[in-house]
């Protein structure tokens, strides 16, 4: 398999927001411990922060704020549905809370976004190397549409998408926290083909829910950053496996990309920074410094060097044709008993892949995390748009309609005996299989096309681009284990 590179970016968000943050996270980018900054521009010291970024040649981008302080909007600074009674944004949950309830004016979403990509500008002389969300707003529903519309118009062409891997296993968060993470979670799968739609890319893994604040740590961090990249090599291997014989030629090395995002800096004091509200709990609290001394500890930093990864920024980032994404070609093989299909080639900020995400979760004993759970008797297809899917069922379809004359292949071939370890197993007419009764009289047509109908009805039920779904096709007179 060709040496794949590892590029990580380590973003220090709200930058500009007061001072003693700028100071924090500056020194951080001169000792190696971060290497990129998002900007608040409706942050006290948004200007003092560019004025950093431009002396010390920091990689910068726009950390897009909806959600707390003033807007930079003169219209909007009059009266807007994003404002409360008191002029200030609505906060973050606040905001959502508008926002399901309908409240919310989407045209002054996308002048308040406009605004602040203009802004930007002005202040650092260039365009935003990326752009996320301040409290990931990004994502929100509606709000997701405009952020890429505003995003694909000033040709920014990277973002954050928070989809984490082992956020499920991970015993250390607080229940209040981890319910919001995967709220996140679930409205950055449902972000994915929008942003495929105006071709936006991300980094191939994201890290920085899990460890937050007091959840960070040296071990959390190296374990988690391992754990991205086993499952990203995971997937360079099978589509490696299968490649020749697509396209006829040996893939090239791949670039992988991950993205590490972090608040470090010394806590803010009262009464000076914030964006227009003062500074809030979250930046005085002393988190901000453990975060500084865990992100500059020597041993992190040799882990980097010792994994090779490339520490850079969004803007050094390789960027594959997004073609790639659009021209998907379908490819089927066996892996421990289960018929995959799949997009192919994999490229980098490509959607997430679901059975990886779940494979990743593992279980955690303490701050060691056992992944490699592997399991697999269902054929699985994984799907990077609703078109590939589509594509995956109809192959599918195919294969479970053969002709009687024609060789059967897998889905028709009987099984006339069955050992395991040594010992014969007995075949049955029927048997029970997740609380229902599986009967196969002849072949397994009916059975195969039952299910695949169930998956045609579950695709037109879930309408995203992002899909994978289960299908249980049994064999003739499967055995009875």
């Amino acid at each position: 398999m060709p040496h794949s590179r590892v590029q990580l970016v380590v973003t220090g968000d709200d930058f500009g927001y007061c001072p003693r943050r700028n100071r924090g996270i500056v020194d951080c980018f001169l000792h190696g411990a971060i290497s990129n900054v998002s900007l608040l521009v409706n942050a006290a010291f948004a200007k003092d922060a560019a004025e950093l970024a431009k002396r010390h040649n920091i990689p910068i981008g726009l950390h897009a704020n909806l959600s707390e302080g003033l807007p930079i909007c003169e219209k909007l600074q009059k009266g807007s549905s994003l404002l409360n009674q008191d002029g200030f944004f609505h906060g973050k949950m606040g905001f959502r809370k508008m926002l399901q309830e309908m409240q919310l004016n989407m045209s002054e979403v996308e002048q308040e976004l406009t605004a602040q990509v203009e802004l930007f500008q002005e202040l650092t002389g260039h365009l935003p190397h990326h752009m996320d969300g301040h409290q990931h707003v990004h994502v929100l529903p509606e709000v997701r549409d405009i952020f890429a519309r505003v995003l694909s118009s000033h040709q920014i062409k990277f973002t954050r998408v928070p989809i984490e891997l082992g956020l499920h296993g991970c015993s250390w968060v607080e229940p209040h926290l981890k319910d919001f993470y995967l709220q996140v979670e679930k409205d950055s799968l449902n972000s994915v083909e929008v942003f495929i739609k105006h071709d936006i890319r991300w980094p191939d893994a994201y890290i920085g829910l899990t460890t937050m604040g007091k959840n960070m740590s040296v071990s959390r961090l190296k374990n988690a950053l391992q754990c991205s990249m086993d499952t990203i090599l995971r997937r360079e291997i099978r589509a490696d496996a299968t490649a020749p014989s697509l396209i006829g030629t040996p893939l090239q090395p791949r670039c992988v990309t991950m993205e590490l995002m972090v608040h470090p800096g010394y806590p803010s004091l009262p009464e000076e920074g914030g964006c227009g509200e003062g500074p809030d709990d979250f930046s005085q609290s002393p988190e901000r410094l453990h975060e500084f001394h865990t992100l500059n500890s020597s041993e992190l930093l040799e882990f980097y060097k010792k994994k090779n990864l490339q520490i850079c920024a969004f803007k050094d980032l390789y960027k594959p044709p997004f073609s790639l994404l659009k021209s998907v070609s379908l490819n089927s093989r066996d892996i421990s008993g289960s018929t995959v299909l799949e997009a192919y080639p994999p490229i980098s900020c490509e959607p997430p892949n679901l059975t990886e995400i779940a494979q990743c979760c593992g279980a955690s004993i303490g701050e060691e995390r056992f992944t490699d759970l592997d399991f697999a008797n269902n054929p699985v297809i994984f799907a990077v748009s609703r078109k590939a899917l589509i594509r995956a069922l109809e192959t599918l379809r195919s294969l479970s309609v053969l002709d009687k004359n024609q060789d059967p292949g897998l889905l028709g071939t009987a099984i006339s005996s069955v050992s395991v370890c040594g010992e014969s197993v007995d075949l049955v007419d029927k048997f029970t299989y997740l609380g229902s009764d599986i009967h196969v009289s002849e072949d397994s047509s009916y059975e195969i096309c039952r299910w695949i109908e169930g998956a045609w009805g579950s695709h037109e039920v879930a309408g995203k681009g992002c899909v994978a779904l289960m299908l249980s096709l049994q064999k003739d007179k499967g055995p009875s284990c």
